[in-house]
């Protein structure tokens, strides 16, 4: 019963490290979506940078020194890209940088190791970038940036056969590992970025929810006091006509006490 509670104790307080981390170059005078957007960027920064170590880490037991070097500077850029983003704020730059590297990356390992099928289709990462455009930009960085994947592989494709001497070939077994890895995380990968636009969505339905259930009861609200005004006016109109009645009763007494 202490250990289970112990492991609770150490998830909840991972949980909020990790909720801290997500919350950099945030300030509090954002827009909701603008923090929704760091937010997300925060998390695929985080989840990328650690993927890149993860596989770096693969290349180099695979003895595949070289490729591996790849992964560990893109893990390596990326903490220094984010400290200079939680130093400057400047969501921007950050943004730009981090998913053209997380583009160059994926292409890399597919110009090494000459094909899709070789490289374990690690060019599928190149998706993780774009859908992040979608979340952090809008949707003409996406197209634009679309655009450069479909040159960039085009690059590859007609200028690879000039470069076959760096080409770095592997083994089947090594290629159905990385398949097998870049199919698992691209898939976690995926799952939570659904994940999480999903509790947003139903965070902002409920918000909806509560803010038309609110406005609901200060119309009730409204329209109640407008009737109780409306009656009140209604007496007060009574009240004058009869007033005005007593008046016109006066001033014929006077009249015929005059005439009198």
């Amino acid at each position: 019963m202490n250990y289970r509670k112990q492991m609770n104790n150490y998830v909840y307080a991972e949980k909020k490290k990790f909720y801290k981390l997500t919350k950099i170059g945030i300030n509090e005078f954002d827009s909701r979506k603008l923090k929704e957007q760091k937010q997300f960027f925060n998390i695929m920064g985080i989840l990328m940078g650690l993927g890149g170590l993860t596989f770096g880490s693969i290349c180099f037991l695979c003895k595949l020194k070289v490729v591996s070097v790849i992964p560990f500077i893109y893990a390596g850029l990326t903490i220094i890209y984010f400290s200079y983003y939680v130093l400057t704020k400047n969501f921007r730059q950050t943004r730009f940088f981090q998913i053209l590297i997380t583009i160059l990356v994926p292409f890399s390992f597919h110009w090494f190791f000459g094909d899709l099928i070789p490289s374990g289709m690690v060019a599928l990462w190149v998706l993780l970038p774009l859908i992040c455009s979608i979340a952090v930009a809008d949707i003409k960085h996406t197209v634009r940036w679309l655009i450069f994947v479909i040159l960039l592989y085009c690059f590859i494709v007609f200028f690879r056969e000039r470069f076959t001497t760096i080409i770095i070939n592997i083994n089947q077994e090594v290629t159905r590992l990385f398949f097998d890895i870049n199919s698992l995380m691209i898939l976690s990968l995926l799952l939570g970025l659904m994940m999480f636009f999903i509790n947003n969505r139903d965070k902002t339905n409920k918000q909806l929810a509560l803010l038309t259930q609110s406005l609901e009861k200060i119309v009730e609200k409204r329209t109640s006091e407008l009737k109780i005004n409306i009656k009140e006016l209604a007496l007060t109109e009574k009240e004058l006509r009869n007033n005005n009645e007593e008046l016109k009763t006066l001033n014929e007494i006077i009249k015929n006490k005059n005439i009198e």
